[in-house]
């Protein structure tokens, strides 16, 4: 099937309408005319998946990475690789690091990534690189269901009990939380933000079952105007 063929079907020409200004299809539908037939029918059908997973608000890292390297595949001659990863807007390193934690979640049993996503957990992520490491020791080439939640569950549990034996100081924790507030809460208009941190307090207040500010002096830090830090436009 020629290029032409594929744009009069309604491949590459529907593909650019639907996703407007966020991929550059200029230099993709450029890269596409250096492909055999059967080569272009493959990107045509990677491109539709490559736009259904970035309109995620959430991608999932596994499918991400998964798109890549055929993307990869496809386009390894003659720099078109770095071409591609431009005309998408992610860089090279971005790029090969969403592959690795595809090719190492993929390398571990499908029911093990079946109870990870079942958990809610993408074990491409970077986040989860320990946990993919860690189930790729201990998860054999062939499990039954049983097996995959028993080892999930226990190397999850070790990882767990292992980074909560790091103890910060209190210093430590005030300067995450605060680090933490401020990215959420630079943007957020003063009222809105003294609204939630009363709220936050409550919360607070509740599961911890601590005394109030209001009657316990050192409880000062929970007051809402410790956190009444400017604004990002004003910084």
């Amino acid at each position: 099937m020629s290029v032409k063929a594929v744009e009069q079907n309604g491949g590459l020409d529907k593909l650019s309408s639907d996703y407007g200004n966020e991929l550059d299809l200029e230099q993709l539908d450029s890269l596409v005319k250096s492909l055999d037939s059967e080569q272009i029918e493959r990107e045509c059908g990677l491109r539709n998946q490559l736009i259904a997973n970035r309109k995620q608000l959430r991608a999932d890292r596994y499918e991400q990475g998964h798109i890549l390297k055929q993307y990869r595949d496809l386009y390894r001659q003659d720099g078109q690789w770095l071409l591609f990863c431009k005309a998408i807007g992610v860089n090279d390193r971005t790029a090969r690091r969403l592959i690795e934690g595809y090719s190492a979640a993929a390398a571990l049993p499908e029911p093990v990534r079946q109870v990870a996503a079942k958990q809610g957990v993408d074990l491409a992520a970077k986040k989860n690189h320990v946990l993919t490491s860690e189930l790729t020791k201990h998860a054999a080439n062939e499990v039954t269901d049983s097996q995959a939640r028993d080892i999930f569950r226990r190397t999850r549990d070790k990882i767990r009990a292992k980074q909560a034996s790091v103890t910060l100081s209190p210093e430590e924790r005030v300067d995450k939380v605060y680090k933490l507030i401020q990215r959420l809460y630079g943007r957020v208009s003063p009222e809105q933000r003294i609204n939630e941190f009363q709220l936050l307090r409550k919360k607070v207040d509740h599961y911890f079952s601590i005394p109030s500010s209001d009657t316990d002096p050192d409880m000062s830090l929970m007051k809402t105007n410790v956190f009444s830090f400017p604004s990002a436009e004003a910084s």
